[in-house]
């Protein structure tokens, strides 16, 4: 009975470190603090119209 619970949860935590990955990379990548990291993300998400775990994925999965 507490099993959806605990799945959404799961699904969060996955998706805040997806998140987190790809803000490390960025900053990584381009030698920028962490705030101008999550700008960019959030840029990428609004600019494609992505949500912001779809955004992080593309981070993730490509070299941009």
């Amino acid at each position: 009975m507490g099993f959806p619970q605990e799945r959404d949860i799961d699904v969060e935590h996955d998706e805040q470190h997806i998140i987190a990955m790809a803000v490390g990379m960025l900053m990584e990548r381009e030698q920028i603090p962490h705030s101008e990291a999550i700008h960019l993300l959030l840029d990428l998400a609004e600019s494609g119209q992505f949500d912001l775990v779809d955004a992080a994925n593309i981070v993730i999965n490509t070299k941009i």
